[in-house]
This record gives C-alpha cells, structure tokens and sequence, in this order.
C-alpha cells in the first residue's frame, strides 16, 4: 500500500472518530441511570458531530487514491456509523424533548435546544424550542420518526455488505437501536397524526 497523503489523513480522521465514539460511549454509560435533559441534548450533539466525522472519514475513504487500497467492508462501515450516529443524535433531542420535566426547562437549555437545532424554510413552522407539551410532544415524534427511518437505513446497508452481514454483534446493535426508537415512538402514539406531518430539524 501507498502511504500517500490521502490515505495518511483518512487514517488520522478515522482514529479521531473512533476515539471520539469512545467518548460518546463512555458519556453514554456515565449517564445512564440519571440521564438529565441537558445531558440528553449534550449527548444528542455529541451524536451529532460524530456522525459528521464520519461523513468525512466517507468522502476521504471514497476517493479515488484511496478507495481501492482499502476493504469495501470500510467503506460500508463508515456510511452505518454515519447513520447510525445521525439517528442517535435524533434519539437523543426526542429524550430531552419528551422528559419528564421538561416543562420546567431552564432558560440555558431552552436556548441550548434553539442552538442544536438547525434553522430550516423546509419545515412548516419553527418548532426548534417547543413553547408547551403539545408541541413538545411533535418535536420528540418527529425526531423518533427520523431516528426510525435512519436505523432502518443502517440496517440495509449493513445487509448489503457482504463482510458486514457475518458481523452479528454489529447487527445486533443495530436491532437494538431500531427496537428502543420503536417503542419509545409508538409509546408517544395518539389517535392525532399531525405529528407525522412534521419532518425535524437537522442537529448540528
């Protein structure tokens, strides 16, 4: 293999964005017995820039001076992690939306939550700091729809790898993932379906 200067700077960016998945597990597990909303929406942009790290380890792997000197499986690797850490940051803001106290969320979250929150003329009104339960109960639907659609995304792409199909502790994740946004999503179900109308805000 040709250590040139594409291959040497995809391998830095994906050791980055493997120890910084690290962290984001560690975090994860930190919190896990009292997971606050501020640590939700922590999480849920942690999620977020880790799913943007590997959306560039993606583009650096996909070059042409790179692609074919490594594994297909890493290519494939890196489109699940990307999803699966965007559907996670989704995961996360819907926690912290649909607390139970979020009612009473402070000044710093409301405004942490606006900031995590992508400004968008795609969605029909601007829902990024929810101003009582009924939109707060759109929001975190919307995001666990997104998160839905993108676990499934993970789990398709997984499928298509040929290598990555024999991995089962990866594909067991998966369905994990998918199975907690399931029943979080239709534990929020009522006879009202606007709020499978509202497509969420991207998280930065």
């Amino acid at each position: 293999m040709d250590l040139g200067p594409e291959i040497l700077e995809m391998l830095v960016q994906l050791l980055l964005a493997q120890a910084r998945e690290c962290l984001l597990e560690k975090l994860q597990l930190q919190s896990e017995e009292n997971r606050t909303i501020d640590i939700c929406l922590d999480l849920a942009q942690e999620a977020a820039e880790l799913a943007e790290c590997y959306a560039h380890v993606h583009e650096l792997i996909s070059h042409e001076s790179v692609h074919d000197y490594v594994p297909y499986s890493w290519i494939s690797l890196t489109q699940v992690k990307r999803e699966y850490y965007t559907g996670l940051a989704h995961c996360h803001v819907s926690s912290g939306v649909l607390h139970k106290d979020a009612e009473k969320m402070s000044i710093a979250t409301k405004e942490t939550l606006q900031f995590l929150h992508v400004q968008s003329e795609s969605t029909p009104i601007d829902i990024r700091n929810p101003k009582d339960e009924d939109e707060r109960r759109l929001l975190g639907r919307a995001h666990l729809r997104e998160a839905l659609v993108l676990q499934e995304e993970c789990q398709r792409l997984h499928r298509m790898c040929r290598e990555l199909k024999g991995k089962h502790a990866l594909a067991a994740v998966l369905r994990n993932a998918h199975k907690k946004a399931l029943q979080a999503y239709t534990s929020t179900d009522t006879e009202d379906d606007f709020s499978d109308m509202l497509d969420p805000p991207t998280i930065q």
